[in-house]
């Protein structure tokens, strides 16, 4: 009798034969008791799979796993896999939906690990707003100082000039720190931290006050203030401390140690700058928080800190006359005190109104408003482009926030998510409460608005910190992406 030649397709069915014969055998051993492999069946198999073509092969490892504990058959069905993917996939959405909740306690109780390397390349969004927010910067020097400028120096973009050269300083700046290595940073902030608080005993101490105040140093034909270079090292500084402690913050005579450390620059600084150690000490405390710290002991720092405030502004007999001015700024005795910058603003922004004056129009900068291009620029900004020029920079700022905190939320390693959250809350605090005084929901002080208001050492710092922003923002873990 001739031989059927053979083909894929009955060495396809032979396999698939085979394969029922064998959970059959298995399942009568598992219910019998007998876990032990079944030689006998099993050596048919191998035989069998040498005259197998590629084909069948295929299809049988198609089949082929680890086996059933159920059946203690070493085959299962090919859904299978498909249903474990879909199950772990949805544990995974729900253990991503219960972190979101509630992230800021998530975020002062996560698990942090090490990060390997860097890992993406820095964050486009944080970019792209401090970009819109210096280039909105430099127009409104521009505008709110050319008439100062042509009455002092003959020259209607003398600030602007100087504003733009700062810039280019200032991007500089931005470009090295991005490509810094932040362990370099972090070894070398402390003998920073000394320097700059040498400095600032210096210019509390040791020069010529300026406008009631000494806070400036000049060295060759320009100023600066050390208060500027101190914020960011300080947050540098103070975060590579918390976390060596972070473990330990809960014992009051260690949680005092750090308290007692964190408070020297901003006590330094207070002497001749309130609003800069207000900032320093708020963001501070933030960070405190965020580190752990338990809330009976902030509060009770807190209580301190408005003891250690109430003393600051009693220091000093302007900064009284201001608190006192600002709660009925338009009573004319307390004009003469120290209210009519305030008054002068709020004059600015009911002349713009909703869509302003129009750019380069505005008339309180006109030798009405002190500080147009410094610390009142944002009510010039009020007047000439009104309450939606005004809000547009406010959501600036607050998305500069928003994507500040999420890359600190997003970085898997504790110092660096750490010193993302302090820069980010720095530079927003600041800016908040030079908005806020402009529009008279905070007393007065010296504190100029980042990015937007005329001044070198403080644009320089802030496109650094913002440099040393985006650096950190390459360790942020993205989703699809490994460790290594």
């Amino acid at each position: 009798m001739a031989k059927i030649p053979r083909n894929r397709w009955s060495d396809q069915s032979e396999a698939e034969e085979r394969r029922k014969k064998s959970q059959k055998a298995n399942l009568v051993r598992h219910l019998g008791g007998d876990k032990r492999p079944d030689e006998a069946h099993r050596q048919p198999d191998r035989q069998g799979a040498k005259r197998q073509s590629g084909a069948a092969r295929q299809d049988q490892s198609l089949h082929r796993d680890q086996g059933d504990p159920a059946t203690g058959s070493r085959f299962r069905v090919k859904d299978q896999p498909l249903k474990d993917k879909k199950a772990k996939s949805k544990k995974d959405k729900h253990k991503d939906k219960n972190s979101k909740k509630s992230w800021l306690s998530g975020y002062r109780r996560a698990r942090w690990a090490e990060v390997q390397g860097v890992r993406t390349g820095p964050d486009l969004m944080l970019l792209q707003i401090s970009l819109i927010l210096l280039a909105v910067g430099l127009v409104m020097v521009l505008s709110s100082s050319s008439y100062e400028g042509l009455m002092l120096h003959g020259q209607g973009g003398y600030y602007f000039a100087r504003q733009l050269f700062m810039t280019i300083g200032g991007v500089l700046a931005l470009v090295i720190m991005l490509f810094f290595n932040p362990e370099i940073i972090r070894r070398f902030a402390p003998v920073a931290l000394v320097a700059v608080i040498g400095l600032i005993i210096v210019a509390s101490f040791f020069t010529d006050a300026q406008y009631g105040a000494r806070r400036w140093i000049s060295i060759f034909g320009m100023s600066f203030m050390p208060s500027d270079l101190a914020k960011p090292v300080l947050v540098v500084v103070f975060a590579g401390q918390l976390e060596k402690v972070r473990d330990r913050l809960d014992e009051l005579p260690e949680y005092g140690k750090t308290l007692i450390a964190m408070m020297v620059v901003p006590a330094l600084v207070v002497i001749e700058d309130l609003g800069t150690g207000v900032v320093l000490a708020g963001c501070l405390f933030a960070m405190l928080y965020i580190a752990g710290a338990p809330k009976k002991y902030i509060l009770g720092t807190m209580g301190l800190g408005l003891v250690a405030f109430g003393a600051a502004v009693a220091y000093k007999p302007y900064r009284l006359a201001r608190l006192t001015s600002f709660i009925n700024p338009m009573d004319p005795e307390k004009m003469e005190a120290g209210s009519f910058q305030l008054v002068q603003s709020l004059y600015a922004f009911g002349d713009g109104g909703l869509f302003g004056v129009g750019l380069g129009n505005g008339g309180q900068k006109l030798s009405h408003l002190f500080g147009s291009h410094t610390d009142f620029i944002y009510a010039v900004i009020g007047e000439e482009l009104g309450l939606i020029g005004a809000g547009c920079v406010l959501a600036l700022f607050i998305a500069f926030a928003w994507r500040g905190l999420w890359i600190s939320m997003h970085i898997r390693d504790f110092y660096k998510s750490l010193v993302t959250f302090g820069l980010t809350v720095m530079i927003s605090l600041q800016a908040f409460i030079n908005m806020g005084v402009a529009v008279g929901v905070l007393p007065v002080t010296g504190i100029a608005l980042p990015f937007i208001s005329y001044g070198g050492s403080s644009l320089i710092v802030t496109l650094a910190t913002v440099g040393y922003l985006l650096n950190l923002s390459r360790y942020v873990k993205r989703s699809g992406k490994s460790n290594q």
